[in-house]
């Protein structure tokens, strides 16, 4: 039977246990129902639960082989992250919503950790990851590398510096710490390394380009002034080139009705 929409509406209308259109009903009102496991009239209804529960338990893993780290993707924040590990392979990290509030006017930095980060522990299984030393064998840019040793990798670039600081001196050295070497403790032996040979070693911004290298290059430190929740303490407000809410590292709500102005640079 084709229902008119005209129709349908009069059927809609109908206030009583059903409207019938052409001897069918079109809907049925009646008292709510009230089931207390729902699940127990569908097949199989604790397949699915079983399913995840056995997913969350193996992700879940022991709880003491839990523990906390840090770990940086052209990032200084070194946010901490809860991590699960079952049968020494990480399994899921989490957000460590543990920062101890520093001003009871200030909201606190709570949760820390970004999608980049959390991603870092997938970036530890992929499958062009290298875990050995590689030498290159054909042209460079041709892609053709065969793996060495540790002993032979160590072995060659210590030839290669002392060969180097014969011929050039220290100024032929270049010490690259990479952007996944941001943190004070990994990076350091780079540095060190670096230093004690009077190296080369560019500032890291000079390459990702997410910082100020002329400012670096003027006050030796790429990071200046006061740290982010600073302007929750001040009375007015000035964005110049940004907006508050656009800033991706920002957590601000408007703030607390203080003056803001913001600033546009049109030039």
């Amino acid at each position: 039977m084709a229902l008119s929409r005209r129709d349908f509406l009069k059927a809609l209308s109908v206030s009583s246990v059903g409207a019938v259109v052409g001897g069918k009903t079109a809907f049925a009102k009646d008292k709510a129902m009230i089931v207390e496991d729902p699940r127990s009239s569908y097949p199989n209804a604790s397949y699915t639960e079983n399913m995840y529960r056995k997913e969350f338990a193996f992700t879940y893993g022991n709880k003491e082989d839990h523990g906390t780290a840090y770990h940086c993707v052209n990032c200084q924040g070194n946010c901490a992250w809860d991590v699960w590990v079952n049968n020494g392979i990480i399994t899921r990290e989490n957000q460590v919503a543990n920062y101890t509030p520093i001003n009871p006017k200030i909201p606190d930095f709570n949760p820390r950790g970004c999608n980049k980060g959390v991603q870092h522990s997938q970036v530890t299984y992929e499958k062009d990851r290298i875990l050995y030393p590689l030498k290159r064998v054909g042209k460079r840019g041709e892609g053709k590398w065969k793996r060495i040793s540790w002993d032979e990798a160590i072995t060659e670039i210590a030839e290669n510096i002392y060969r180097t600081m014969l011929e050039k001196g220290p100024e032929g050295l270049y010490i690259h710490v990479g952007a996944g070497m941001l943190t004070e403790i990994r990076g350091a032996a780079g540095k060190r390394l670096g230093t004690l040979l009077g190296a080369v070693r560019p500032y890291i911004a000079s390459y990702v380009g997410d910082m100020f290298p002329g400012v670096s290059v003027v006050y030796g430190e790429g990071n200046i002034g006061c740290s982010y929740d600073f302007f929750y303490t001040t009375d007015v407000n000035i964005w110049w080139g940004q907006g508050p809410k656009q800033n991706e590292n920002s957590r601000c709500p408007l703030l607390y009705g203080k003056e803001n102005i913001m600033a546009q640079n049109r030039l």
